[in-house]
């Protein structure tokens, strides 16, 4: 689904979505309308996509009367790419949604003098969980421009580093000096809780925390800025900040904050009236949250106790939570990648071979990026670009089919021999 969704002419779709660029964002096309497009536009015949004004005046009106991917159709198209975290998929759909029909209906909501208010989105989540992953993956399918930027590099204007401006050269770029795009882009601002800072730091030369995210907050509320002669304003630009929030704090883990603000919860109320001032105990013990469980949990409010300044997390009206991966994901995933290794096996089908990966080697390798979670999912994307690298250069004439096995990646160093491990 997305852009050219049921276009049955892959040369027809692919020559629309060139002429009409961005415009096709979120919108389901049906086959009538290629049929209709493409005879006004005189396709495959000596009219040309670029010179046809007709086409043009259709094929915008025919945008503004086709139905939106609703957040339930985003969502089911992401479960084809994305394992697990339902949570965080439904509230992206339902913010993406918004940001789309706010775009879509700019004209008409002006009259009525209405709006659709828009939601910066905060995600947590350990590395590699798939924070950013989604955020692309959901741009991808309805054609947004979104623009991922490290602000672990970002600096207080006046000194060695990346400024706030730098993230808006980059999108001027990425978005091609279209002014229109870049007003309704996303950008995901990663690596967000690096922008920590104490209280203390306020009055120092902190130039890469709370100066810097001073400089961040009207962007993220919304304002005009100059960059490279062009003026921008980024009140319609969705905003989602992406962070893992380790480490420790003057008030320690982002889960010991949590947990404590849910202990000081609990005895508020388990002490109850029970008449004349008295009051009574639960003798329920209390259990101790695992780290999962208080990550699942976390509000702004912990966020500002483990160290972000409130001014920088009051910008994002939603907070969710991305679940650590299971070993049961790290093998989805695993699979998905096999998948997308035998629908873009473009390779081997040129030189007429065939590459065969086997069940086993799916499971070897979940179980080694579990093992590595610290790296999170993307170890499995470098563990199969490394394993399909070695086999191209094996490629001879004689061979027609590759077979990926255990005893293969066993053979490159990639996994341990079981044998040898068990043995030491």
């Amino acid at each position: 689904m997305g852009v050219g969704y049921g276009m049955t002419n892959n040369n027809e779709k692919e020559l629309l979505k060139g002429f009409l660029g961005k415009e096709l964002s979120g919108i389901l096309f049906e086959d009538d309308d290629v049929e209709i497009l493409s005879k006004s536009s005189n396709v495959g015949g000596e009219g040309t996509l670029d010179k046809n004004l007709d086409l043009a005046v259709m094929a915008k009106n025919t945008i503004k009367t086709k139905k939106v991917m609703t957040p339930r159709e985003m969502v089911k198209e992401l479960d084809k790419t994305v394992i697990g975290q339902d949570e965080t998929k439904k509230i992206l759909a339902v913010e993406f949604y918004k940001h789309i029909m706010r775009i879509k209906n700019k004209e008409k909501l002006e009259f009525l003098d209405k709006n659709i208010k828009k939601s910066n989105i905060l995600l947590t989540g350990k590395s590699g969980c798939g924070k950013t992953f989604i955020c692309e993956e959901l741009s991808r399918i309805l054609g947004i421009d979104c623009l991922i930027y490290d602000t672990s590099a970002l600096t207080s204007s006046g000194y060695v580093g990346k400024s706030v401006e730098d993230i808006f050269n980059d999108l001027i770029v990425k978005c091609e000096r279209n002014l229109e795009r870049i007003e309704n882009a996303v950008i995901v601002l990663d690596e967000i809780d690096k922008k920590r800072s104490h209280s203390s730091e306020r009055d120092t030369a902190d130039v890469a925390g709370s100066k810097v995210v001073m400089e961040m907050l009207k962007m993220l509320e919304g304002t005009e800025m100059n960059i490279k002669g062009i003026t921008i304003n980024t009140k319609n630009i969705l905003f989602i900040g992406c962070g893992s929030f380790m480490g420790t704090s003057e008030e320690g883990s982002i889960e010991e904050v949590v947990r404590a603000r849910l202990k000081e919860g609990k005895k508020v109320e388990e002490s109850y009236s029970i008449g004349f001032g008295r009051t009574a105990k639960s003798k329920t013990p209390t259990k101790e949250l695992t780290d999962e469980e208080c990550r699942s949990q976390i509000t702004k409010t912990d966020i500002v106790a483990w160290g972000m300044l409130p001014e920088l997390v009051g910008r994002f009206d939603i907070v969710s939570n991305l679940k650590s991966l299971t070993i049961e994901d790290y093998i989805n995933i695993a699979k998905n990648k096999i998948t997308s290794i035998d629908d873009n096996n473009g390779l081997f089908d040129l030189l007429d071979k065939k590459l065969t990966v086997k069940e086993e080697v799916v499971e070897a390798i979940a179980d080694k990026a579990f093992r590595d979670r610290d790296m999170g999912a993307r170890i499995i994307n470098g563990i199969f670009s490394e394993i399909i690298s070695n086999v191209i250069f094996e490629i001879e004439d004689e061979i027609e089919e590759y077979i990926v096995d255990l005893e293969y990646i066993e053979k490159l160093g990639i996994i341990e021999n079981k044998k040898e491990e068990e043995e030491a």
